[in-house]
């Protein structure tokens, strides 16, 4: 659970950092020097925040005294939010832009395999709301990287429709031994069903993760971001108000001018909480 992972990271910072045994309730002292080394390495306010509410969680479980709410800790809290840079605004990836992306890979690309590649992984990255994560890699632990097997072809009597079901065996604050799964369809004008289809035939049925070049090794993560980055550039959009989370936060965003439903968003995003409210974008946002 969410709070276990932050005891554990705050016990690793009493070992490694103040080399003091963990004990409850944690002491004040504790707590501003762990919030200044959390603030030092980097972390958001919502970050630090959220961690300050897990370790209040934990308190409250055991009837003690709750130290985050002292004046110190609240007060500190509230300086590092003022003096924190705000955070940049990623613009969604809108259907629009997908499609120029899509049009842009055979201008930037060298191969059919490469091309077929990044259109599959550009429009399920959309559609199935991904995080990056779940399809490529950053190291050799492929620990939320989608397999071959994860994805299973739905054919129906008319045989001109096919839909894909995704089951997620692991991804980002997922429960353990516990599955997602999730539908997707061809959608005109972008289909990224076919499109998956397509590279598939370039792929072949090697098991394995499920985007991965001709050698078998994964995607990595800052191929994934560089391909995108030169795509971005040939359609003339910005790399900076544009990443590779834009396009979890352009599906996000047409769900709700969809209609979707709060529940039903964070079930397409796979979000556990109201955390897919960050990602939601206005219209002149998405324009």
């Amino acid at each position: 659970m969410y709070y276990q992972r932050v005891w554990s990271h705050f016990k690793l910072f009493l070992s490694t950092v103040l080399h003091q045994p963990p004990s409850l309730p944690i002491l004040h002292l504790q707590l501003v020097l762990y919030i200044a080394s959390l603030a030092k390495d980097g972390y958001s306010p919502a970050t630090i925040t959220s961690y300050m509410s897990a370790l209040s969680f934990l308190h409250k479980l055991h009837h003690l005294p709750d130290p985050t709410t002292s004046f110190v800790v609240t007060k500190m809290l509230k300086g590092y939010r003022k003096l924190a840079p705000p955070p940049s605004v990623r613009l969604p990836i809108t259907l629009i832009i997908l499609q120029q992306l899509l049009n842009a890979l055979p201008f930037i690309l060298h191969s059919a395999y490469e091309i077929a590649l990044y259109k599959s992984m550009y429009s399920l990255a959309f559609y199935a709301c991904l995080r990056i994560g779940e399809i490529t890699s950053k190291s050799s632990l492929l620990d939320h990287n989608l397999q071959l097997s994860d994805v299973q072809f739905i054919s129906y009597r008319n045989q001109w429709q096919h839909d894909i079901l995704i089951t997620f065996r692991s991804f980002k604050h997922s429960t353990p031994h516990k599955i997602h799964q999730l539908q997707v369809q061809d959608s005109q004008p972008i289909k990224p069903v076919s499109l998956l289809s397509a590279f598939l035939k370039h792929r072949g049925p090697k098991h394995g993760p499920l985007f991965m070049w001709q050698d078998s090794h994964p995607v990595s993560y800052n191929q994934f971001v560089s391909t995108l980055r030169d795509a971005l550039r040939f359609t003339g959009h910005s790399t900076t108000d544009y990443t590779s989370h834009s396009f979890r936060i352009g599906r996000a965003t047409l769900a709700m001018e969809q209609g979707f439903s709060d529940l039903q968003i964070m079930k397409l995003g796979r979000w556990s909480s109201s955390a897919h409210l960050k990602y939601l974008r206005p219209a002149s946002l998405s324009s």
